[in-house]
């Protein structure tokens, strides 16, 4: 099951009052003498939910835990009427803050606390107000910052280097008093009459408060593989000729994501564009994703939003990674933004799984926002565009006369059987059937069909085709779990003459020159076998967001059946994703399908359309973090 909650955040009240539409401040006076005056200020931690009109039920909102509520720092940054920043950066520390218990599911706690504001004679007076909880160091090279410059501002961490989360203002369309419009609301609004001139008079019980909401920049992936009754439900994969296969959990992680997030929720029409209004937004997504009665919204943008190109599969990235010298698994390669993590990187790096002696299990994942523009998602490749979760195992694989485990787990899939797969327990059993079966090499130049390895030193190997030898017919496209017979080119000067029909020219020896179109030639002869190098394997699931059942601009119907129904053509902006605050809960149920092999433990994991056989069921929640709605999954 996969469960969208909106994680609740610390909504900051600043004891300023609220202003009606009309009750207009002029934050343009400027000081006339050098002075300090006196915010009263409430601090608010939200709860992680959309609005009540998003979604039915008692769990649109989780409370987090005292590790994702702790306040070490809080720093506010003051700005005029035109977003140029005024006044100095004041600084609180949590311990000096006493937290109460916050009101209603939005808001989980909230202090007040008087902030002096210093003012230069000639400055404007504040306008706005932007709250960072628990800055690290780096910020201080942001304090020059406009307020509007801050919707291009990246960071990749999540926490500070205490392990405290950061927070920030909230972002969301509603009324902005101070330029009478409504439009994107980051930094909070301050009223000239909310600028007490005195430490006694802002602490006044009658004086008024301004709340300000801050919302924590990290997502949160809860995970769990157990059926409705908590049991496990791995079941044995029977589709294979002879051999049961029994999956064994490993680890996970969200695969497809960004290296950076933006500070602040940003929105945009394109990549380069500036704010779009509340309609425009609204025309993409429908009436779901803003709330400013509770001041927070469940979309935003981030840096690879706007994205065009998108690996089909692992050779995107691994042929381009070659040339730039780079790894290619778990960091973006040019023109790719986002990251494709490696069985190694997943297993190191991602949350573990220890399936020993156990029938369930249950983890977490921060991670950074993450979300898809519906270019992305009706791209050749909507899998790779979307993120995801990657479940990485293996396969322990048992011999159905015997009942014993193989030895080597290493296997291969290749042609079936009726309707089973018939599965290879070497590469040297797989490379004699494709021996016997290829019909592109001879032993002579006239054309007796070479049938098995005798006589030919190492010459023959089963791996995945290299670049060279897709280039040949046209770059084709080749997962990363298939490999097929080749000749290994390295081995040709030590071993008998093998020959090849090359059109016109009849049957030539296979030589140097002519060995990637000799390559090519049994690569599309003979097809593909799915390689389990060490029985290593993945289901990946994509994550839904509140637009998949929430969007009334274009409504669709339930594409939740099965992931390999999934009709991307009809996804619309918000289906997908992943937003600041908010929590993901997926829970397997089941897993009765076959994981897709991979070849290397170094393969970018990029899922291709249409590769899966396994099955997957999805139900959604949003968590005060805000709950996205329950994504059950069968595999």
């Amino acid at each position: 099951m996969k469960t969208f909650k909106i994680l609740s955040g610390l909504a900051m009240g600043l004891a300023f009052a609220s202003c009606s539409s009309d009750d207009l401040a002029d934050n343009g006076t400027i000081a006339a003498v050098d002075e300090v005056r006196f915010l009263k200020v409430a601090l608010c931690n939200p709860g992680s939910g959309p609005a009540n009109r998003a979604l039915s039920g008692d769990d649109k909102y989780e409370t987090g835990t005292d590790a994702e509520n702790t306040v070490q720092e809080v720093r506010f940054v003051f700005y005029d009427k035109n977003g140029e920043r005024v006044s100095n950066v004041v600084s609180i520390q949590g311990n000096n803050l006493e937290w109460n218990n916050g009101a209603g599911q939005t808001v989980e706690k909230f202090v007040k606390a008087v902030v002096p504001v210093s003012i230069s004679k000639g400055q404007e007076m504040p306008a706005y107000v932007m709250c960072f909880v628990n800055p690290n160091s780096e910020d201080a090279i942001f304090e020059g910052t406009t307020l509007e410059g801050w919707r291009n501002v990246k960071r990749e961490n999540l926490m500070n280097g205490n392990d405290n989360f950061y927070m920030v203002n909230s972002a969301y369309y509603g009324h902005d008093p101070i330029k009478n419009v409504t439009t994107k609301m980051s930094g909070t609004p301050i009223t000239l009459e909310q600028l007490y001139t005195s430490q006694a008079e802002a602490e006044n019980p009658s004086s008024s408060t301004i709340d300000i909401y801050v919302e924590r920049f990290a997502a949160r992936v809860d995970f769990e593989i157990k059926d409705k009754s908590g049991n496990s439900s791995i079941a044995d994969y029977e589709g294979v000729e002879g051999y049961t296969l029994k999956f064994i959990p490993e680890a996970w992680r969200v695969n497809a994501d960004e290296p950076e997030m933006y500070v602040v929720k940003k929105f945009a029409k394109d990549g380069d564009s500036g704010v779009p209004t509340e309609s425009e937004l609204n025309g993409q997504l429908g009436s779901w994703w803003n709330d400013a009665a509770n001041y927070r919204s469940y979309w935003a943008c981030s840096p690879a939003y706007y994205a065009k190109d998108y690996p089909r599969v692992s050779d995107d990235i691994e042929d381009k990674a070659v040339a730039l010298g780079k790894a290619g698994a778990g960091e973006p390669i040019e023109p790719y933004q986002r990251q494709y993590y490696s069985y190694d990187q997943v297993v190191k790096d991602g949350v573990k799984i220890n399936w020993e002696n156990t029938t369930s299990y249950s983890g977490k994942q921060y991670v950074r926002e993450n979300t898809v523009h519906t270019d992305g998602l009706h791209s050749l490749n909507p899998r790779a565009a979307a993120p995801s979760v990657v479940l990485v195992g293996h396969y322990e694989v048992i011999d159905n006369a015997t009942q014993q485990a193989l030895t080597d787990k290493t296997f291969y899939l290749f042609g079936k059987n009726n309707g089973k797969y018939n599965l290879y327990k070497s590469e040297e059993d797989l490379m004699a059937k494709m021996l016997s079966s290829q019909t592109v090499l001879a032993t002579d130049n006239q054309g007796t069909f070479l049938k098995d390895a005798n006589s030919y030193n190492n010459l023959f190997e089963v791996k995945h085709p290299d670049k060279a030898t897709r280039d040949e017919v046209g770059g084709q496209l080749v997962a990363g779990r298939f490999v097929t017979l080749q000749i290994n080119k390295e081995q040709l000067a030590n071993s008998a003459t093998v020959y090849c029909h090359m059109g016109a020219e009849g049957w030539v020896a296979v030589t140097a020159d002519n060995v990637d179109a000799v390559n090519a030639q049994l690569m599309q002869g003979l097809g593909f076998a799915t390689a389990y190098e060490d029985g290593m394997a993945y289901f990946s699931i994509p994550i839904k967001h509140l637009g998949y059942h929430l969007n009334d601009t274009n409504p669709n119907a339930d594409l939740s059946t099965t992931d390999s129904d999934f009709d991307w053509k009809k996804t619309r902006t918000g289906d997908f994703g992943i937003v600041r605050n908010h929590v993901y809960q997926i829970n397997v149920n089941s897993i009765t399908g076959l994981a897709t092999g991979l070849p290397t433990r170094t393969t970018p994991i990029v899922p291709p359309m249409g590769e899966d056989e396994y099955y997957i069921s999805y139900k959604l929640n949003i968590l005060q973090w805000a709950v996205v709605r329950s994504q059950d999954v069968d595999l």
